[in-house]
């Protein structure tokens, strides 16, 4: 389920904003999407998941169709 978010991302060419933030203190060392959405051009994305508990953890790399 959390590859569907990732792979739509991919395919409309944006990144959503983190919700509920307003500012970070690591937004001048990691880019950090805060406010409003940002374009990027289409392309792979990484979707990880994590098993908590039974230690089982993937991560895809996904490619927008066409």
């Amino acid at each position: 389920m959390e590859a569907l978010p990732g792979l739509l991302c991919a395919d409309r060419g944006v990144v959503p904003a983190i919700a509920n933030t307003l500012g970070s203190p690591e937004a001048e060392l990691v880019d950090v999407v805060i406010g409003r959405r940002r374009a990027i051009t289409r392309g792979p994305v990484l979707s990880n998941s994590f098993g908590f508990g039974g230690g089982r953890n993937a991560c895809l790399v996904l490619m927008p169709p066409g």
